[in-house]
């Protein structure tokens, strides 16, 4: 064994003491020659130390006599080897487990031909859109032909559905798209954000001591109240813009009334009315465009709204003959009414050049590649399931052969060993880079310490916040190996 065994021996009896007889080891503690001696062997000054836990109730429970050893810098890499191998033999130990149960090897089997024909699936897509586009032309025919067979079954009953309801449906149709294509929300905001721009605009411009605004929603709101001129006159714009004044008569007397902002504006406004009386004609020119689309909007709501109702109505007396519920009939032919038209359009796109061919052929490359993607990832899923299934029905062995190699990695490696005091206090030779410690406490818990030594203050302590609590983190034999490294 190397000379620091003489250090251990010397250290031990130093600690040993503190554990007997208190006053002797003040004594021996006292006496610099001793240490002095120690320190000529360490070839440097020690670290004083110590090692505690703070329990729950906050009391201080110090490690006494607990053996702490000792390494160089070189136990860092000799514990990362240790950690590849680990590594590499949980992968050999799957593949391993895998192949020796019947079960796990088909399922693998099996993955690993899904796989072959994704790839193959995937391989297919390049090269081959016009066969694709055969071969969806030819489904979709197939599915017209069935739709079409499904529709003639509701013979008459479904013939007279379709002659009321038919010019409804496309007065509905042409409302939607004409709503649809107002862009209500889109153009609102761009109203909004116009009317922002010119009053944020006028702010600088005129160096107003006010706030910009930093939100446009609201400031085009039309408030549907009298507003009079002072000559008594009704204000035409219905809009409260900055400094308009109107009279009212109220409990007999009359009152002048003037309104400072527009909807929407703070109220710090109010001070700087008269220098924003300019911009009155332009934001009341937005805010009126606003409640034209606004108006047109909510009529197409109303008119397809309405058109529904008169719908509905015009179907009773054919509810009444046929002695079906409407909702029911369309909820059934409505589908596949629906289903038919659209077949048809995309059949009739495909078979001719245009825009929308090209469309849909990118989409349903987009959505094979798509689906290849989502499947490929369900495989892996599927792997990863099978190893960990493999790597646990071989897990105690692997536990039990590398919490041995690891213990043998930390004899191999170690410098020398101490035990700590009654007080749990302890020196840190020179040289020493890392230390190991462990404890088991009697309510089971076990607690490790595997540290680089740094002693940022002075000295250096085992204590909850470097330390390992195998108790919260999992079994005593693999924590090393999990979420663990050394710095």
């Amino acid at each position: 064994m190397r000379l620091l065994n003489t250090i251990t021996v010397f250290l031990i009896l130093l600690t040993g003491c503190s554990d007997q007889n208190p006053v002797l080891a003040q004594t021996e503690k006292s006496d610099e020659g001793i240490i002095s001696k120690i320190e000529e062997i360490l070839g440097g000054k020690g670290i004083p130390s110590e090692a505690f836990i703070v329990l729950k109730n906050d009391e201080v429970r110090y490690m006494a006599d607990m053996e702490i050893i000792f390494f160089d810098d070189s136990v860092k890499d000799a514990f990362q080897k240790l950690r590849q191998e680990h590594t590499e033999a949980q992968s050999k130990m799957s593949i391993e487990a895998i192949n020796n149960n019947p079960e796990m090897a088909k399922a693998m089997q099996e993955l690993n031909a899904s796989r072959s024909e994704i790839k193959e699936r995937e391989r297919s897509i390049d090269g081959k859109v016009e066969e694709m586009r055969l071969n969806l032309i030819a489904n979709l025919k197939d599915s017209l032909n069935d739709l079409s067979q499904q529709l003639e079954s509701g013979g008459k009953v479904l013939e007279e559905f379709k002659e009321i309801t038919t010019p409804f449906d496309n007065e509905i149709k042409n409302y939607r798209e004409e709503l649809a294509n107002s862009k209500e929300d889109e153009v609102s905001t761009k109203l909004e954000n116009e009317a922002l721009e010119i009053v944020n605009k006028f702010i600088i411009e005129n160096e107003l001591e006010v706030e910009k605004l930093k939100n446009g929603s609201g400031i085009l709101r039309i408030m549907k109240q009298s507003s009079y001129s002072p000559d008594g006159r009704n204000d035409p714009t219905g809009l409260f813009v900055f400094d308009i004044t109107f009279t009212t008569k109220f409990s007999g007397q009359w009152h002048d009334y003037r309104y400072k902002q527009l909807s929407g504006f703070p109220r710090s406004y109010k001070d700087f009315s008269n220098s924003f009386n300019i911009l009155s004609p332009q934001l009341v020119r937005l805010a009126k465009e606003r409640e034209k689309l606004i108006n047109s909007c909510s009529w197409l709501r109303d008119r397809i709204r309405s058109t529904f109702q008169r719908r509905s109505s015009a179907l009773i007396p054919w509810e009444n003959k046929h002695d079906v519920d409407q909702d029911q009939f369309e909820q059934q032919y409505g589908r596949i009414s629906r289903e038919h038209q659209n077949t048809k359009q995309r059949l009739d796109a495909l078979q001719n050049e245009s825009p929308e061919r090209d469309q849909i052929l990118e989409e349903m490359v987009s959505q094979i590649k798509q689906e290849i993607a989502e499947q490929r990832e369900q495989l892996d899923e599927a792997e990863v399931k099978i190893q960990e299934k493999a790597i646990e029905s071989m897990s105690d062995n692997l536990r039990y052969t590398f919490y041995n190699k690891f213990t043998s990695m930390l004899g191999s490696e170690s410098e020398l060993s101490i035990r700590t005091g009654s007080k749990g206090d302890f020196i840190i030779p020179a040289g020493m880079d890392y230390l190991f410690a462990t404890r088991s406490r009697s309510n089971g818990e076990n607690i490790f310490w595997f540290l680089k030594i740094d002693p940022k203050y002075g000295n250096f302590r085992l204590s909850n916040s470097n330390a390992k609590f195998v108790g919260e983190y999992g079994d005593t034999r693999t924590w090393m190996y999990e979420d663990f490294y050394l710095e």
